[in-house]
């Protein structure tokens, strides 16, 4: 999450988004939906008062996001406020469909099993070392390279690879996502939308 905020506040620097305006990161005090509600509702306010145009909460974890988005409806602050970040579908599924979030991402949960079993698979029988510049050959996913993670503060060398690009989630196709979800036994809040 510290490497997708600062990610964050490195992009926001580029022209095209010379109209919006970091006003805070905020982090919670209890890690639960109690929690997320309530600094939702706290960011809101803060907005309201000195920042007379609130516009977005972008959040880098799936269940801030999710929260965030039951906290909007709940609420009823879904004009005045948007979402974007990192969530479940089947979590966002209402948030999508009544403009809370027009759109979101995640990263494909079976591309990255799939991805962590080449590696797991090239490494363990020694194909390659697992050092910066082995590349990684990745079956349907091409061949990824294992990369030096200057983002972890560490005094050993952290490594990566990238799966790829994130998955985006909007009105038009999050319902059918969180529908195949909510039939592998994954509903989230979800449910009672399919149950109608």
């Amino acid at each position: 999450q510290n490497l997708w905020i600062k990610s964050l506040k490195n992009t926001i620097l580029q022209e095209k988004y010379k109209k919006l305006n970091l006003i805070g990161v905020f982090f919670l005090v209890k890690d639960n939906l109690e929690g997320y509600k309530l600094k939702t509702r706290e960011i809101i306010n803060i907005t309201k008062g000195e920042y007379p145009n609130p516009r977005l909460i972008m959040a880098p974890s799936t269940s801030a996001l999710a929260s965030a988005a039951k906290t909007l409806l709940e609420d009823g602050n879904c004009d005045i406020m948007k979402l974007l970040g990192l969530s479940v579908q089947a979590k966002m599924l209402e948030a999508a469909k009544q403009g809370c979030a027009p759109e979101f991402a995640l990263f494909n949960n079976l591309d990255l099993g799939y991805l962590a079993y080449f590696v797991t698979r090239v490494i363990s029988n020694g194909e390659v070392e697992g050092k910066a510049g082995d590349e990684i050959p990745a079956g349907r996913l091409g061949t990824r390279t294992i990369e030096e993670d200057s983002s972890r503060n560490t005094t050993k060398q952290s490594l990566k690879f990238t799966l790829g690009p994130f998955i985006k989630y909007n009105p038009s196709n999050v319902e059918q996502v969180a529908f195949i979800e909510c039939i592998q036994g994954f509903c989230g809040d979800s449910e009672e939308y399919f149950e109608k």
